[in-house]
């Protein structure tokens, strides 16, 4: 009998969360035996002996969500943990009416139940992506009431609620109006250990973005930044990697391409949009002089990309956004700087590119975070947990 049941995506779903599951449960499966159920496509990817593998939900078809529920109520499992998503099964407000079903169900199975909350929704960011004035107005109004009440509940029915940073936890307990919930730990989010060095040293300095292109990811902020620094240096390339978030579509990647050809930077920006392999980005991030992440969302979460990155010792341009405020010291292990201000993000590269030593020191600093935090080490503090909360339900 697996001691875990998991309820998590997995690849080929092509999510941040998604890679973290991949990650995180691969390296538990090393310690314990455990069962994800997983979304539809996944099972046929993993066959490892400690980690089965089901496919029990679809993405897109809420109904899918009744075939979830008669797997939890058929497992022997006592512990179930579930990653929390902004959207699981449907769009979000299903998502919160699935987590809170789930929940329910599981509580009455009497089963102990863990949730990763991955981040911490704000009504003044949803309601930012809303192009209409009225549906905006409304949603300030209302939404705060409802995700106020969800958080509740999900304190209320989770055993224990692990974040990934102290500032998640704050925006937790002040979303919930829970003062210092008691059940809510800091887990960090998992770091991949560097594999590779730098090849040959060349005489052209590169800036490397990576991660999911999203229309929230400042890539236009960036490349007014890059229009600028390519005209004064010669020697400096970008390379942007990755595709397109499950979330939209292609469009976004058309766009950066126009914008690409319309500044006239074809020849000084790699494209590189398809979704890459773990030795691809190794040997991408080895190579690059800087990573650039110039994100404009203001979402109360941890970066996946910045954790990806962390122990290559490369120093990272940012925005003052949670994501990043949560992990990065200004100039003691990156540069950070407004989001959506390409002149201010144009000075930090430009005060990078000039700056050897500097980048070096950041760098390094940045590598000793990332001591401690790597996937064998988190895994290891699940499974502590787990046994903890398991010692408690035999009591």
């Amino acid at each position: 009998m697996e001691l875990v049941t998991v309820i998590a995506p997995l690849l080929p779903l092509r999510s941040g969360i998604a890679i973290y599951s991949h990650k995180l449960y691969t390296a538990i499966s090393r310690k314990i035996a455990l069962i994800v159920l997983s979304n539809r496509g996944s099972a046929r990817l993993y066959s490892t002996p400690k980690m089965r593998v089901v496919d029990a939900w679809d993405p897109r078809s809420p109904p899918s969500l009744l075939r979830l529920l008669r797997l939890v109520v058929k497992t022997q499992s006592r512990v179930l943990h579930i990653q929390v998503p902004y959207t699981w099964i449907g769009g979000p407000t299903f998502t919160m009416l699935a987590i809170i079903t789930t929940l329910v169900l599981a509580r009455l199975r009497r089963m102990k139940v863990v949730i990763t909350l991955h981040g911490v929704v704000t009504a003044p960011e949803v309601a930012r992506r809303v192009r209409s004035k009225i549906l905006r107005r409304l949603l300030l109004a209302l939404l705060p009431a409802a995700l106020r009440t969800f958080y509740r509940v999900l304190l209320f029915l989770s055993t224990v609620v692990i974040v990934h940073a102290p500032l998640v936890a704050r925006f937790l307990a002040r979303m919930s109006g829970v003062e210092s919930p008691k059940n809510v730990i800091v887990i960090p989010h998992g770091v991949d250990r560097a594999t590779h060095t730098r090849g040959r040293r060349k005489r052209v300095t590169t800036l490397l973005f990576i991660g999911f292109i999203r229309e929230s990811k400042g890539l236009t902020t960036l490349l007014r930044a890059f229009t600028k620094l390519a005209q004064e240096f010669p020697n400096v390339r970008l390379v942007i990697a990755g595709s397109y978030h499950a979330g939209e579509t292609a469009d976004v990647i058309r766009r950066v391409r126009q914008e690409l050809e319309e500044r006239g930077l074809s020849d000084r920006v790699e494209l590189i949009c398809r979704f890459l392999s773990e030795s691809e980005l190794d040997r991408l991030i080895a190579d690059a002089d800087m990573i650039v992440l110039p994100y404009e969302d203001y979402f109360v979460e941890v970066s996946g990309v910045l954790a990806r990155v962390m122990d290559y010792g490369k120093p990272v341009v940012c925005t003052r956004v949670p994501k990043f405020l949560s992990e990065v010291r200004h100039m003691h292990d990156g540069v950070l700087v407004r989001p959506g201000d390409s002149r201010e993000l144009y000075e930090a590269l430009l005060k990078l590119v000039r700056d050897e030593k500097l980048r070096r020191a950041l760098g390094e600093n940045m590598r000793r975070k990332a001591q401690r935090r790597h996937w064998e080490h988190v895994a290891a503090l699940h499974v502590r947990l787990y046994l903890r909360v398991l010692r408690k339900h035999i009591m």
